[in-house]
């Protein structure tokens, strides 16, 4: 019995340490913004607390720049970059 609840646990925590997908990133990114945009209106027309939409405004853009970044460090990024880069030099070796 200790056993399967240590493999299940086991699984589970593996499962969540994944690296989410690109699909789930931009999930994510246009979940922030959305929050984001709400919560600006709500403060420009005085209906949320300064102070909460601060917080939920700057937590909001440093989860932005973190995903961001995750998003330029992934190897689907990377792998982008490099086919681009081989597709330019084609594109130029061709045009001379």
């Amino acid at each position: 019995m200790r056993v399967k609840r240590l493999l299940v646990i086991s699984v589970v925590v593996l499962a969540a340490c994944k690296p989410p997908t690109p699909a789930e990133q931009m999930d994510s990114i246009q979940s922030w913004l959305a929050t984001a945009e709400m919560v600006g209106q709500a403060w420009l027309r005085h209906t949320t607390p300064d102070k909460y939409s601060r917080q939920t405004l700057e937590l909001s853009h440093e989860t932005l720049l973190q995903i961001s970044s995750d998003v330029l460090k992934s190897p689907h990024t990377r792998s982008i970059r490099r086919l681009s880069t081989v597709f330019s030099q084609k594109a130029e070796a061709t045009s001379l």
